[in-house]
């Protein structure tokens, strides 16, 4: 055999081993976290990766740290104070990471190694000396992440050298009926050629309130309004009662402009298929002060279904009226479809600070089961009450379980029909305050009552509202999510400890210290190697003497990667063509035998 057939039989063989040992290591799976709650249109939180799994989850190592760089000269708020701190998912992206800041920075780091490869800072000028600051997150689209600003102008950048593309002027300007003062949280939602947009600000007395603007022109399509204007006299906001579960109370809201409240803190979900946006929407002010505001105060802590073409509420489901406790629907709300009795039924899931979750039917918002209590209940007399007290004007004096701080304010997931979702045990004693300005909003304070925090992960069969397990933290968990990974439960609390679970019985597989409070969903995607990453936010607003920052975390390599099998296998190749060969050599062709033709007489 000369040596060309055996480079011609040993190329194949080598093609076939490396295509199959590449197939292995870049599957199908994907490998990006684009937008904030994973899926965008129903923030499932649920990635299926199944890389990093429940046999190999303790292998898991830091593989790099990053902590923000802090702007010079630094952002200040209205009291002087310095601007810290995030509340922003990592995205993930074709092997970069993508976060943002409070103070308005954007940053795209390597995957592989937390290298910054470009940054952009909203000018100061545009945000300086704001009541407050926040910022919740960021999202993917075409080319470009969106991030809305503190000033509630919405920023384009390129997601490969972070210049800017397009911006749109503030959202939260020259808001009819508002009396009150916003700022940027969410990233808008993009849907065709919609840009549903939200803000922040109840607890200053904004009007809370959802806009939708054309992607294409910028310009506003609708806009649809959770509370009344603040202006004095009646309010007639009881016209659409009747759309929902609550009773319609013809003085809600009262005569007096000293009311607000109900801006989004969460992400919306859209019904793709007939163009229904789904939101939750927050609590009604003063903060945990009724005397002003007689009435439920629709449409503050509620499940709203909008129809996205002209706004128009179609339904929605009220869980505490009167709010005195701030038991806001303040995380994103999950939609997904069920089977129940055979039948799909696409169901909306929403937790609330008051410790309950709420699964509705998508269709009308009807209940498919009774809310489900997650958190310790103890003088809560308005929340999950069709009776509540709507002329209450403070809780003053009371030990209040949840408090409002407590409940549900992480994001919850959804996954293979189960739900996972986090309650907080937190009590609190109320105290009532005048109202002293818009700038000083809040009706009342919570102080404490000697109990400790702690926090359950409860995994709820959506079909019927069955607690199948749970998960025990001895800490507080608050502006994070639960996060669903193949088999694996990522959790972040605000004790800096991050927990991964194995998703079929809640065993502790993974725990890791990262030095400060996890405020922000843990994600997870693949750098550019098509090695999957675990993504922890930490720090919230520089606590426990951090700054805020990402850790990676990974599997630890071996020794033996698929790089070294692929070398070490087309070289077994080569020598065992060469074998072969030489084998070939060595043998002499037998000589054919002469034969004699014998001819037969007859």
């Amino acid at each position: 055999m000369s040596n060309k057939k055996l480079i011609l039989i040993c190329i194949p063989f080598i093609v076939f081993v490396v295509l199959i040992i590449n197939a292995h290591s870049k599957t199908t799976e994907d490998n990006d976290w684009k937008y904030p709650g994973f899926d965008q249109y129903t923030n499932n939180f649920y990635h299926k990766q199944s890389q990093i799994n429940s046999k190999n989850a303790k292998n898991l190592e830091i593989k790099w740290a990053w902590e923000i760089p802090r702007r010079s000269p630094p952002v200040r708020d209205k009291e002087g104070n310095v601007v810290r701190g995030g509340w922003t998912p990592p995205l993930v992206i074709e092997g970069i990471v993508y976060t943002a800041t409070f103070d308005n920075q954007f940053f795209a780091l390597d995957a592989k190694n937390g290298n910054a490869i470009c940054k952009y800072e909203v000018p100061k000028d545009k945000i300086d000396s704001q009541l407050r600051y926040s910022g919740r997150g960021i999202t993917y689209h075409n080319g470009s992440i969106l991030m809305t600003a503190a000033d509630c102008s919405i920023y384009a950048f390129d997601s490969k050298d972070c210049s800017v593309k397009w911006t749109m002027p503030s959202t939260c300007e020259n808001i009819p009926g508002n009396l009150g003062f916003y700022r940027g949280m969410n990233p808008p939602l993009i849907f065709g050629d919609y840009l549903i947009a939200t803000n922040t600000g109840g607890e200053y007395g904004a009007r809370g309130f959802v806009a939708a603007y054309s992607l294409s022109t910028k310009k506003l399509l609708w806009r649809w309004y959770v509370t009344p204007p603040q202006v004095e006299g009646p309010k007639n906001w009881h016209i659409e009662a009747h759309k929902g579960n609550v009773k319609p109370y013809k003085d809600d809201w009262g005569n007096s402009s000293l009311i607000g409240g109900g801006t989004i803190w969460g992400w919306p979900a859209i019904d793709t298929e007939k163009g229904i946006l789904y939101l939750g929407t927050g609590d009604p002010s003063p903060d945990l002060n009724g005397a002003t505001r007689p009435g439920p105060n629709l449409y503050t802590d509620s499940v709203v279904a909008l129809n996205i073409s002209n706004g128009k509420m179609m339904w929605y489901y009220q869980l505490t009226s009167h709010d005195l406790y701030d038991h806001d629907i303040g995380v994103s709300i999950i939609l997904e479809e069920i089977e129940i009795n055979g039948k799909k039924e696409k169901i909306i899931v929403a937790g609330s600070k008051s410790g309950y979750v709420l699964v509705l039917k998508a269709n009308n918002g009807k209940l498919l089961y009774n809310p489900v209590p997650i958190s310790i209940h103890f003088n809560d007399i308005n929340d999950n009450n069709p009776n509540a007290n709507l002329t209450l004007e403070s809780a003053e004096g009371k030990v209040i379980c949840p408090a409002n701080n407590g409940g549900v304010q992480a994001s919850p997931a959804f996954a293979d029909g189960n739900i996972y979702v986090v309650g907080q045990n937190q009590c609190l004693k109320m105290v009532s305050n005048p109202v002293k300005s818009r700038e000083d909003f809040f009706g009342g304070r919570s102080i404490n009552a000697g109990l400790e925090e702690n926090s359950t992960l409860h995994v709820i069969d959506a079909a019927t509202g069955k607690i199948l397990w749970t998960f025990f933290m001895n800490s507080s968990y608050r502006k994070g999510s639960a996060t669903i990974s193949g088999d694996l439960v990522l959790l972040g609390a605000d004790n800096g400890f991050a927990y991964i679970l194995d998703r079929n019985n809640g065993r502790l597989l993974f725990q890791l210290d990262v030095g400060a409070p996890i405020g922000a969903p843990i994600t997870i995607g693949a750098d550019a190697d098509g090695k999957m990453r675990i993504f922890v936010p930490f720090g919230s607003r520089g606590a426990r003497g951090r700054e805020n920052g990402i850790i990676a975390l990974g599997l630890k390599e071996s020794k033996f990667n698929a790089g070294y099998l692929l070398a070490v296998l087309i070289v077994l190749i080569i020598l065992f063509a060469i074998y072969k060969y030489k084998k070939l050599k060595k043998q002499k062709p037998a000589k054919n035998p002469k034969i004699k033709s014998k001819t037969k007489s007859f």
